[in-house]
This record gives structure tokens, C-alpha cells and sequence, in this order.
């Protein structure tokens, strides 16, 4: 359950029944359950609402309103609890006590439907829900009129419950119902738009509309901006989510420039060496690896590796992992010269970080193997080639698939070397032990 809608269910709550005496012992109970619900401390307030309803029904009986509210109490308890049978027990007492006592139509009961709402949604009941959220609705527009906050809160549960059952179109209108009344209450750049937006916007991208849900994000960056700062950390995420977008429209100048906005809040929340800059330089250069921009992809590889190599220790195995990309990124532009050099690189910090018998370690051999064969080194292509075989068949198994994949490359070098002899034997070898699989 979202915290926010939490806080303003015991709000609610606590308006209503701020005014209690501290003399009765029902109402010492209840005063004490509020008090443990503002401190979050949900299991004590469930143990005073529950004595609150047991005293209630002893002195008053069990049809009693302050048997009605003390149930409420103890609900929201157990919501927060996440225990939610016992919520749905608690909020459909209180229920029929409103019921038997003629107050099913007040702001208290409204609330109470909305709390059993979001309860059965949790237990996935979600037609008993859909009933209860549409009663609310009902009992609020009749006695609050269709512009209260408390609707708003309504009809964002409401749109969560169409959201799990896959009601896109229910749930958007719900969204925007919701966002509308908050807009009107606080504003257009008020923080309690965020959340409605962040759902919104997700329904659009999910639906492909990559234009509408943009412009959704933007606007909640801008909230989050005004609310939080230029330079907030809440942003990254929504900026994040508006290069991916541009990266479907083939806006790649304008990808770059979102990602380099995340740089510029992680460095001025966090100096210049700052780990996280480095992963965002490598997933840039990763980015543009996968278009075949192979200068962009160097450039931000190399980036992202000096970053590290100012932060770390030189055989770090993060720096490992962004020479590995540019070496990968070297062999598939051609450039087999540098792809090596890369290779060996990466093969030294994995050796001293890992071990020599890792099997990560085995996975470069393996490539900077297929390079050298591709320069014709058949002998070093061959002697990294066996390295990484004898540590596949020692870690993984002789019949795994990297070995016998290892195997067909031997094979295949063999032949490319005119040694036909041993391109047979173990082509045998690998034939065999894929037979016995």
C-alpha cells in the first residue's frame, strides 16, 4: 500500500475524532491508538483499537458507533500491517455497525469503503472491490460534492485496482479525475501530482504512446524540480525513462543530452568522482555500441574508464567490465590490433581480481582468442583456446555447452591453419560428447 494514501487515511481519521475527552477508558484506548498510528507503530495501535471495540461492546453493546470507530481503528492497523484478513474483518464491522445505526452514508463510513477497498484488492477480491470503491464514490459526491480531496484519494485507489486488473482506459480516466481535483485543490505544480502522473504516464508507454507519455514526465520532472530542487536526485529516474523514450523516436542527439543532465545532478550532489557517473558514461557508450556509433561508443567507453581509474584501484574488475565493452566494441568495428590489446588488458585484471581458474576468465580467453585467430596468431589463438577449455571442463563439466563450444573453436582454428589432422580429432571429440548429452 502506497505510504502516501496511508497518511492521508489516518488524517482523516484524526480530524475526525481529534476532539475525544482523555477520561473514559474507551476513549484513553482510542487516544492511544492515534498516538501509536502518528508514530507508525501499527501492531500497539491494532492492540488499543481492539481493547477500544472490546470495552465498547461491553458497555455500550456490540452495535454501538464507538464500536463502529474503535473496528475502523483497528482496520487501519491491520492494513498497515499488511495483515489484511483481519483488516477486512475490522473495516466490514465497522461497516455494519454504520449500517444498523443509519450512518453508512457519512464521510467516516466513505472512508471505511475505501479502506475495505484497497483491503480485498490486497486479497484479490477485486469485483467486491470495484462494488465498494463505486459506493464511496457515490456517498462522497453526495455529501462532499465531486471536487473534494478525499474523492481525489478515492479515485487514485480506485485507478490502482483497474490497473491490476488490466482496465487501461478505466484507469487513465480515474488518473485524470484524481489529478484534476489535486490540481484544483493545491495547484498544477503541487508534489501530491507526482504519484497519479507516474502511473499515467506509465499506462501511455505501455499503450505506445511515446508523445503523451513524454510530455507526462516532463511535467513531473518540473514538479519534482520546483518542489525539490534543480539539481534533486528524484528526477534521475523520470530522466532515465524520457531518453529511453527519445531513444525509440531516434532522437539520439537528444538521448545524449538527458544522460548527460543525470551526470551533471549525480556531480553536483556528489563531487566528480562519483561511481555511478562512470556506469552512466559505460551504458552512453553501450547505447551507441548497439547503433554501430562506433566513435560516440569509444568516446564514452574511454570516459567512463578513466572516471574509474580516478575512483578505483587499477585492477578494479568495474573498470574490467568497461574495457571488456570497448574491446568488444574494438572487434566488432574491425579494429582487431586494438581489440587485442583491450583483451589483455581485461584478461590481467580479471586474473589478479578473480583468479586464474575463474571462468570469467576463461570467457576472455575464449575471445581474445577468436581475435587472434582472426589475425592469423593460430598458435596464441590455440594456447588460449585449450587455457579456457581446461577451465570450462573443470568448473563447468566436459559435456557443458561452453566446452563443447570450445572445442568446435579449436576445431575450427585447426582448419583455418591447414591442420587437418587435429581439425578431425577434435571435431571427434566435440561430435562424441555432444551424442552423449
Amino acid at each position: 500500500m502506497n505510504k502516501l494514501i496511508r497518511i492521508l487515511l489516518l488524517l482523516t481519521i484524526i480530524a475526525t475524532n481529534s476532539l475525544w475527552s482523555k477520561d473514559d477508558p474507551w476513549e484513553i484506548s482510542m487516544n492511544k491508538t492515534l498516538e501509536s498510528l502518528q508514530k507508525s507503530d501499527y501492531l500497539e495501535a491494532s492492540n488499543n483499537a481492539i481493547k477500544a471495540a472490546q470495552f465498547a461492546e461491553n458497555e455500550y453493546g456490540a452495535m454501538n458507533l464507538r464500536a463502529g470507530s474503535s473496528h475502523n481503528m483497528a482496520g487501519v492497523a491491520f492494513l498497515n500491517l499488511e495483515e489484511l484478513s483481519k483488516a477486512e474483518t475490522h473495516f466490514s464491522a465497522a461497516l455494519k455497525i454504520f449500517s444498523y445505526n443509519k450512518k453508512d452514508s457519512t464521510r467516516e463510513a466513505a472512508t471505511t469503503l475505501d479502506n475495505l477497498a484497497k483491503t480485498k484488492t490486497g486479497l484479490g477480491k477485486y469485483k467486491e472491490a470495484e462494488k465498494l470503491f463505486k459506493q464511496s464514490i457515490g456517498i462522497k459526491k453526495a455529501i462532499l460534492g465531486e471536487t473534494d480531496l478525499s474523492l481525489a484519494d478515492t479515485y487514485f485507489n480506485y485507478s490502482m485496482l483497474n490497473i491490476e486488473l488490466g482496465e487501461s482506459e478505466q484507469a487513465k480516466m480515474l488518473l485524470l479525475y484524481c489529478l484534476r481535483i489535486r490540481g484544483m485543490s493545491y495547484g498544477g505544480e503541487h508534489q501530491s501530482l507526482i504519484l497519479p502522473i507516474e502511473y499515467l504516464s506509465n499506462i501511455y508507454m505501455k499503450q505506445d504512446s511515446l508523445i503523451a507519455a513524454k510530455s507526462l514526465i516532463e511535467k513531473n520532472i518540473e514538479i519534482k524540480v520546483k518542489n525539490y530542487g534543480q539539481y534533486s536526485e528524484s528526477t534521475v529516474d523520470n530522466l532515465h525513462q524520457v531518453a529511453d523514450i527519445y531513444v525509440k523516436l531516434d532522437s539520439l542527439d537528444k538521448f545524449e543530452s538527458i544522460m548527460l543532465s543525470v551526470a551533471k545532478i549525480y556531480k553536483e550532489n556528489h563531487g566528480d568522482k562519483y561511481e555511478p557517473i562512470a556506469v552512466l558514461y559505460n551504458n552512453i557508450g553501450d547505447f551507441y555500441r548497439q547503433q554501430k556509433k562506433y566513435d560516440k561508443a569509444e568516446e564514452y567507453f574511454v570516459k567512463s574508464a578513466t572516471k574509474l581509474q580516478s575512483i578505483s584501484d587499477s585492477n578494479d574488475i568495474k573498470i574490467a567490465t568497461v574495457f571488456n565493452n570497448l574491446a568488444a566494441m574494438y572487434q566488432e568495428k574491425g579494429d582487431y590490433a586494438s581489440a587485442e590489446r583491450i583483451y589483455l588488458k581485461v584478461l590481467q585484471i580479471k586474473q589478479a581480481y578473480l583468479g586464474k581458474d575463474d571462468v570469467e576468465v576463461a570467457y576472455i580467453m575464449n575471445n581474445l582468442a577468436t581475435i587472434l585467430a582472426n589475425t592469423y596468431k593460430y598458435d596464441y589463438s590455440l594456447t588460449y583456446m585449450q587455457k579456457a577449455l581446461n577451465i570450462f571442463e573443470q568448473k563447468m563439466g566436459k559435456n557443458s555447452k561452453m566446452a563443447i563450444k570450445t572445442l568446435k573453436n579449436i576445431a575450427a582454428v585447426y582448419h583455418l591453419a591447414g591442420n587437418e589432422e587435429k581439425y578431425k580429432e577434435y571435431t571427434e571429440i566435440f561430435t562424441k560428447r555432444e551424442n552423449q548429452k
